[in-house]
């Protein structure tokens, strides 16, 4: 009996481990085709960047990372009581 090979994704969290998984999700995607994984499994930031593969949204998850997450906006040093503003 032949054996099915299944495919798995597992993400990491955790700042920069997140930002690696977002261009291994767009690489499988876009360089292999691999866009139906069996499982994905992700902790923490890469939570919604795995959401996002698996709905097929590979242009918001770009967006996101390239344009939204990298202002100061999100992101300000010199806002010391909130320097992540998770309401942007």
């Amino acid at each position: 009996m032949e054996r099915q090979r299944k495919l798995a994704i597992v993400a990491p969290g955790g700042s920069m481990a997140c930002s690696y998984s977002v261009g291994s999700a767009l690489a499988l995607a876009k360089e292999y085709h691999l866009t139906t994984p069996d499982i994905v499994v992700a902790g923490s930031g890469s939570s919604g960047t795995m959401a996002y593969f698996v709905s097929e949204q590979y242009k918001s998850i770009r967006n996101i990372w390239e344009n939204l997450l990298s202002t100061k906006n999100f992101v300000d040093l010199k806002r010391f009581w909130k320097i992540m503003d998770i309401d942007y």
